[in-house]
Formats: structure tokens, sequence, C-alpha cells
């Protein structure tokens, strides 16, 4: 029973610290301190107007953002007006109307450089649903934080604290 509570400890050790990262406000982020030498994914999605095109060249054209190559990573230039604290990546998720009602999803991404930043290894994500598409937006710090595999880590954070709840019984509080 001993050990039983030990490994419960140190599960629950784990599951808060991937739960409890410290978010910062929006006023705290404009003080992020900006990268000169940041470098994030940035490619913009092919219009949706299929003029002169099939679905089919569409799509190829569109698989660029959503599995970003090294070719597309880029050095976010500071200006005037914008400083460099993040990556940011932007998914529209709607429905395409197809021959004899028929619709199929079109996912559109977006990847580029954000002024409004975070902590090192932070990522927040919004989803908002607007006329019938779905828009999620994420933003995140680091170098190339962008890119495809840094979602798994907010997944695992929402997750993690799920996969205790069956150990809760093991626990006798005396």
């Amino acid at each position: 029973m001993n050990l039983q509570m030990h490994y419960l400890g140190v599960l629950i050790s784990l599951g808060l610290l991937t739960t409890c990262a410290v978010s910062l406000t929006s006023y705290e982020r404009s003080f992020t301190p900006y990268s000169n030498n940041l470098s994030c994914y940035v490619c913009e999605p092919g219009s949706m107007n299929l003029t002169n095109r099939t679905y089919v060249q569409w799509k190829i054209e569109n698989m660029r953002c959503e599995e970003p190559t090294e070719d597309l990573l880029q050095l976010c230039e500071e200006t005037e007006i914008f400083k460099p604290r993040g990556c940011g990546k932007l998914v529209t998720k709607s429905y395409q109307q197809i021959n004899f009602g028929g619709e199929r999803e079109v996912k559109l991404v977006r990847r580029f450089c954000a002024s409004s930043g975070m902590n090192l290894d932070e990522q927040k994500c919004v989803m908002t649903m607007s006329q019938g598409r779905w828009t999620e937006m994420c933003v995140c710090g680091g170098e190339a934080c962008n890119g495809v595999g840094h979602a798994a880590a907010s997944f695992l954070s929402i997750v993690s604290p799920l996969l205790l709840l069956p150990l809760l019984p093991l626990v006798h509080i005396a």
C-alpha cells in the first residue's frame, strides 16, 4: 500500500508539472522581451479560389503550411512597429460545397512571426467559431515553436490530469 501511495504522489506531481504553467496576462505579455534572432516557420496558405487549378493542386499547395519544412524557417525581422516576441499559427476549418449537395472539409494553416510573445516553451491557443468556421490561433515562445510537433505539449497538459482520475480510489485519507 505504501508503494502505491509513492507512485500516486509521483504521478500527481508529474501531472501538476505539466498543467501548472504560469500564464501571462496581455499586459505582462506586452513586456516580454523581443528577440533579434528569433526564427519561426512562415507561410501563407494558397487562396481558396480554385480558378485555373483543381482542388488537388490547391490541396498540394496548402500542404506546405500544414507540414512545414526547413525551407519555411525564417528570421523574424524587427521593424519600427513590429517587435518579434514569439511564433504563431492560425488554423481555420470550414466546409466547401461540392456537387449534388455534398461538402468537404477545407483546412487552411498560416504560420507567422508574432508580436504577442510568450515565455520560452509556453504555448497558448484560443479556439473560436464564426460563420460556420472553426479558427484556432496559437502563439508560442521559443525558436521555431510553431512547427508541427509543438501542439503535442498542449494536448498532453490537458490529458495528463484525466489519466490520473482512475487512481483516485487508491488514495486513503487518514
